[in-house]
């Protein structure tokens, strides 16, 4: 579980962008097609990995480490031809959100090169959904934050990996547009984290970042459409 942590996350935010961005235009465009039904899979193994994770934390919450380790080495598997790949377990021990921001930057390359631009517009939608509905409703997501030992909603800022990863890879998409829709929706990504976690450590509340990151960036884009 990709959280990050205190008041440089913006920052944060710009690496993973500017990484994420030289990654994309240095893969090889995909020879296969991807399924329609991708999205929606990966919606599936979200809510799923999700509840894995609250029964490893409930059952075994000793092995949550191992696992967060397991897990950055498989993404390290898919960037053995860099050499931050190999390095991503070991960077865990000295900077939690460089190694975080590194990954976030893959990630969102990979799935930019997977779908295109209309898949991995309907998965973000889909995850601000249920964005909204882990938060508001089920209160589940609030409660795994818990028992990952932070405090949703507290003095620290905190920003889930998936708050970068899924607006990042909408972003990078559309690189494939020109530069301009690709800036309009990075400022709005930026924008929206920022006034996002001012909000909450002025209110002290737990809010879905994706519902609004999605309006910051759809918003400015409609203005460009009749010249898209």
């Amino acid at each position: 579980m990709i959280i990050f942590e205190g008041r440089f996350i913006p920052i944060w935010l710009v690496f993973s962008t500017i990484l994420a961005s030289v990654i994309y235009v240095s893969l090889p465009s995909m020879e296969y097609e991807a399924p329609s039904e991708l999205p929606i899979l990966i919606l599936l193994f979200i809510i799923l990995f999700t509840l894995f994770l609250l029964w490893v934390l409930h059952r075994y919450p000793l092995l949550l480490k191992g696992l967060e380790y397991f897990i950055l080495s498989l993404l390290g598997l898919y960037i053995t031809n860099h050499p931050l790949g190999s390095l991503l377990p070991f960077l865990l021990l000295l900077h939690k959100n460089l190694t975080y921001s590194i990954a976030a930057a893959f990630s969102s390359a990979l799935i930019a090169s997977m779908m295109d631009v209309k898949a991995v517009l309907l998965l973000y939608t889909l995850l601000s959904i249920y964005d909204l509905i882990a938060v508001f409703v089920t209160k589940h997501m609030v409660d795994l934050v818990h028992k990952l030992g932070y405090r949703a909603g507290g003095d620290k800022p905190l920003l889930g990996g998936g708050d970068i990863i899924i607006p990042l890879s909408f972003s990078l998409k559309l690189l494939d547009f020109g530069i301009i829709p690709f800036l309009l929706s990075f400022f709005g990504h930026l924008i929206a984290i920022l006034l996002l976690l001012w909000y909450v450590k002025r209110e002290k509340v737990a809010l879905p970042a994706l519902p609004f990151t999605l309006t910051a960036q759809i918003v400015p884009l409609l203005f460009l459409l009749p010249y898209l």
